[in-house]
């Protein structure tokens, strides 16, 4: 495959980071590469995509904040930071739990830098996200 000799051809020449771009169609190529390099593999989620999201989003297709999540971190299924768990306070699972086979995103697919034209909208959702789990278990 075109994009394993090109991994192993970046290595070979001393690369730092291995990158795939556009994202989202390449899912496989990024599990594929965070299993096959000791390297960090760093996803770039490119204005097209970008531009896809917003706009259906816009029109109503859906959450914005739960497409961006899911595609990049696999976490749209719950509102908390990093994962589909209840609140400590609680010991029942989340009421959007999505089962880890159902799930997508850029993290779970194996990447370890995720770079996105939404990055100032995640650190202000995740913000939100930890100050509503902190009130939580006030």
């Amino acid at each position: 495959m075109l994009a394993t000799r090109a991994v192993a051809r970046d290595v070979e020449e001393g690369a730092d980071v291995v990158m795939v771009k556009p994202g989202m169609p390449y899912m496989d190529i990024i599990r594929d590469t965070a299993n096959s390099v000791t390297l960090p593999v760093a996803v770039y989620q490119v204005s097209g995509e970008y531009a896809m999201l917003y706009h259906a989003a816009t029109a109503g297709a859906f959450s914005l904040e739960r497409a961006v999540m899911e595609s990049l971190l696999c976490t749209s299924c719950c509102p908390l930071p990093l994962g589909c768990r209840a609140p400590a306070h609680t010991s029942r699972a989340h009421p959007l739990h999505v089962p880890p086979h159902m799930r997508a995103g850029f993290k779970r697919a194996g990447a370890t830098i995720l770079i996105t034209y939404f990055a100032p909208d995640v650190l202000k959702w995740l913000k939100a996200s930890a100050a509503t789990a902190a009130a939580h278990r006030s």
